[in-house]
């Protein structure tokens, strides 16, 4: 039995056509946009530089890049929310940061190394878990074929014979 799984379910995800849009509203917070690190420690020259716009930029890049090249080319995302990209920065700088006043560069490169090692195998989850859900929603599922009888009970007679 065939079904066509195509389009037959409650909503159709698949086509993009979802006339609901979800609005993504910027909330205004105090604090330095330069270094988020600014109420807890005072601002270094690592701390400037890591949490600068060129370095979130670059960040950007190589997640859309690795994500791009650990699917095999079947995911492709846009520019992520600098809001989260920046907790997960401040995360890995409070965790790794090693404040040297030599190498910052290279310490910028190891800190940027463990923020996209840590969000990059999130996101394809993330990514493939909604792909299936926009499947799931977009198909009803194939109701069970009817079960056969497997039991033996009322196929055998028995001759009839007479004991007398």
């Amino acid at each position: 039995m065939q079904y066509n799984n195509l389009y037959n379910g409650r909503v159709n995800a698949i086509n993009g056509n979802n006339k609901l849009k979800f609005t993504n509203q910027k909330i205004n917070v105090s604090e330095n946009p330069t270094n988020i690190t600014s109420r807890n420690q005072s601002c270094t020259k690592l701390s400037d530089l890591y949490f600068s716009n060129d370095n979130i930029n670059i960040l950007q890049y190589g997640i859309r890049n690795r994500i791009l090249n650990e699917s095999n080319g079947e995911i492709f995302i846009g520019r992520q929310s600098d809001d989260e990209l920046k907790i997960i920065m401040r995360s890995i700088y409070y965790q790794y940061g090693k404040n040297l006043d030599n190498d910052i560069m290279g310490q910028i490169r190891d800190l940027n190394e463990k923020v996209l090692d840590w969000s990059i195998p999130r996101i394809i989850s993330n990514m493939k878990q909604y792909n299936r859900y926009i499947q799931d929603i977009s198909t009803m599922p194939v109701p069970l074929e009817r079960a056969q009888l497997t039991s033996e009970k009322g196929t055998k007679s028995m001759e009839l014979t007479s004991f007398i």
